[in-house]
């Protein structure tokens, strides 16, 4: 499969200059299919590391090619649920992703080198390697709400993402109950914006005036540093 690296920037931005941005960008772009009635949708993700927090430092030393590897459902629903592994090459970005079995959620949850080894899938099949050499596990749950939109040319795809929360991994990332630390300050959200070779116009005019900060931010390395703490 040939892997396509795709731009992404990130910014910080107030609720109210996101509020503004939502109502210009429902004019021009289509609503991601998996928001409900209100535009947004729940995301839950499960990020892996090895003993050394490999990916973290890495992030936070800024190092220019990396990769983090991550389990993700949505709207709390168990039944589909994805295994992504996310490469940063400088300011470009590319996921591969798998749709992925109960038993193969079980098998990277558990780190088992075995079955994952056996799988059909080139990306857990790597990843199993990883859980051999590097002892890779569960490090940290990551949950948003995300409300998203999509533009045909150039790909491009705006996401604006409320309530970052975290918690410890214990036992059951599906847990509905399970109690999370909030992350962002109240009145802020997190604007990232990605396309494939250029910014259509339409849409870099409808961001350029909102109020925004780019950020170098890591929802993975921001929770992270919650719990070690």
């Amino acid at each position: 499969m040939t892997r396509v690296y795709r731009h992404e920037y990130k910014y910080r931005i107030s609720t109210m200059s996101a509020e503004l941005l939502k109502y210009r960008l429902s004019l021009l772009m289509r609503p991601d299919k998996n928001a409900g009635d209100d535009g947004s949708y729940f995301i839950r993700s499960l990020y892996f590391d090895d003993i050394q927090h490999t990916a973290f430092h890495e992030k936070l030393w800024g190092v220019s090619q990396r990769a983090k590897y991550r389990l993700r459902f949505y709207n709390h629903d168990s039944k589909y649920t994805i295994f992504e592994k996310k490469e940063k090459s400088g300011i470009y970005m590319c996921k591969q992703t798998v749709k992925t079995s109960p038993d193969q959620v079980n098998a990277i949850m558990s780190s088992d080198w075995l079955n994952l080894s056996r799988d059909e899938s080139p990306l857990l099949k790597e990843y199993g390697a990883l859980c051999t050499f590097r002892h890779m596990t569960p490090q940290v749950i990551v949950d948003y709400d995300r409300t998203a939109f999509t533009y045909p040319i150039s790909n491009v795809r705006v996401t604006l993402d409320t309530d970052l929360r975290t918690a410890p991994y214990k036992y059951d990332m599906f847990d509905r109950r399970l109690a999370t630390i909030p992350i962002y300050p109240e009145g802020e959200q997190l604007l990232e914006v990605k396309f494939n070779e250029f910014l259509p116009e339409v849409i870099r005019l409808a961001l350029d005036d909102i109020p925004k900060v780019l950020v170098a931010n890591s929802k993975y390395a921001l929770c992270l540093s919650v719990v070690l703490e």
